[in-house]
């Protein structure tokens, strides 16, 4: 008798704890909006579902909606695979950086969504300069090169230079070139993913021709002689 009151004991204990924890997590669960059905991603205000394309310095704003309304106030978590090509912040402010793809990946109330972020490089052509050019062994010249860009209101790249040889052409950060040594190298023009090579043969520089001497100016100088020995003495100036 003593066992089977015990064992009622302990059923109407467990049976009460049960009971208490569905009324807790009733209350928890209760709190929380039901019949969420999809999450939607806007950049720029248009709806994206698999994969956005844009170019290295261009910026989007990320926005979304998450239906019911009742889950409008839920915080949503961004995040980039590759912070090397794009970065987002909090926000949903979207910075294109580098020519690359990588994986944006929202979270919200739930839900998970992944959009391919296709990152193009913005530099179309890089024109503006000879890619064949001579000059003469201790000779300079600037290249000034003209950058078209596929969308305006980027910042262009960076323009670095680079020669394939130092010892017979030098390159400075700014683009300026200097023959240093006879030969032939080549120097490479690039801008964000574009590139393009200029040769550059350095030869022995021509001697400039003399300049022939001014006749007119000669016969000039030639009657001011005469004309200072035959005033020469009647001011005394004869030695």
């Amino acid at each position: 008798m003593q066992m089977d009151k015990r064992i009622r004991i302990i059923r109407i204990i467990i049976y009460i704890f049960m009971v208490t924890m569905l009324v807790v997590l009733s209350k928890q669960y209760s709190s929380l909006p039901k019949g969420a059905k999809s999450l939607d991603i806007f950049i720029n205000g248009a709806p994206v579902t698999e994969s956005f394309d844009f170019y290295a310095g261009e910026k989007a704003t990320l926005d979304y909606k998450i239906t019911p309304e009742a889950f409008a106030d839920r915080r949503m978590s961004w995040e980039i695979e590759d912070e090397s090509i794009a970065f987002i912040n909090g926000e949903g402010d979207l910075l294109a950086l580098n020519a690359g793809m990588t994986v944006l990946t929202a979270e919200a109330a739930g839900f998970t969504k992944h959009i391919k972020l296709n990152v193009k490089d913005p530099v179309v052509s890089i024109k503006g300069f000879k890619t064949d050019v001579t000059v003469d062994l201790g000779y300079s010249y600037k290249i000034k090169p003209k950058v078209k860009m596929a969308v305006e209101g980027i910042e262009t790249p960076e323009i670095t230079y680079e020669s394939d040889n130092i010892s017979i052409v030098t390159v400075s950060k700014k683009g300026k070139v200097k023959a240093v040594g006879y030969g032939t190298a080549n120097i490479t023009v690039k801008a964000g993913e574009k590139e393009k090579k200029i040769i550059v043969r350095v030869r022995e520089p021509e001697i400039a021709p003399s300049e022939p001497e001014d006749e007119e100016k000669a016969d000039g100088e030639q009657k001011n002689q005469d004309l200072g020995a035959w005033i020469a003495p009647w001011f005394g100036l004869n030695n």
